[in-house]
């Protein structure tokens, strides 16, 4: 017969048993997302290989003159930040008036974080890996946000693979980079999920979704355009 004292003396090697369940199932469970985001990206990867790609000046994703712009801008923020020029204004196009970058549909979040890799290995290559890595990294994101939603993974891998494939995301990849790496969208669901399960204060859920929105501000920016609420002349 157990007695209180052999009780008290197990208490702890079943809190520590308990616990090393506990860290195995997180651990395993913490392996097949990373599993799944692995493979969504590789598969990104695989499918818009470029070949020849390390020869710089000859091949990009993408099809008319829409990749050159982008290509263009990826280069052109690391430059200006270098220089000390303005970022959002340059004289180097249609000079001598210039052009406002600002509503155009240049890359700046994407340029300043790809800078170090633009600056070895030039804009050309920055533009092709990103473009090969937007249907795979989203379709991640969208994994996470299904698999915080459902706890399932075979469902939410098979949402991710839908959402980071979709036709959507197939068309875009055709050389636009602002509207093809929309990674932060599904992201921003998935933080939305986590706070309300986690309780998150204000402020851990607007510094998680603020650095968000800005890798997403090329992408919003196409909408804010084209949005009647900002081209109503009253509130210009």
């Amino acid at each position: 017969m157990e007695t209180p004292g052999n009780w008290c003396r197990r208490a702890p090697l079943l809190a520590l048993t308990k616990g090393k369940i506990i860290l195995k199932t997180n651990s395993y469970r913490l392996s097949l997302d990373l599993l799944a985001c692995a493979f969504l990206i590789a598969l990104s990867l695989v499918m818009f290989w470029v070949e020849r790609l390390h020869e710089q000046g000859f091949v990009y994703l993408g099809w008319g003159a829409d990749p050159e712009f982008f290509i263009w801008s990826l280069n052109w923020f690391p430059f200006a930040w270098v220089h000390h020029l303005p970022l959002l204004t340059t004289n180097f196009v249609r000079a001598p008036v210039g052009a406002s970058l600002a509503w155009r549909t240049s890359v700046p979040a994407l340029a300043l974080l790809t800078a170090p890799f633009t600056l070895k290995y030039g804009a050309l290559t920055s533009y092709n890996f990103l473009m090969m890595l937007a249907p795979g990294l989203t379709g991640a994101g969208a994994y996470l946000a299904a698999k915080e939603l459902c706890g399932k993974t075979l469902p939410s891998f098979i949402a991710g693979l839908v959402f980071g494939f979709s036709s959507y995301e197939m068309g875009q990849s055709l050389g636009h980079l602002n509207l093809s790496f929309i990674v932060a969208i599904p992201l921003c669901l998935f933080i939305y999920f986590r706070a309300v399960k986690k309780n998150w204060s204000p402020l851990q859920m607007g510094i998680s979704l603020g650095f968000l929105l800005l890798l997403s501000l090329e992408f919003l920016k196409k909408f804010v355009q084209v949005s009647p609420l900002f081209r109503s002349p009253p509130l210009l």
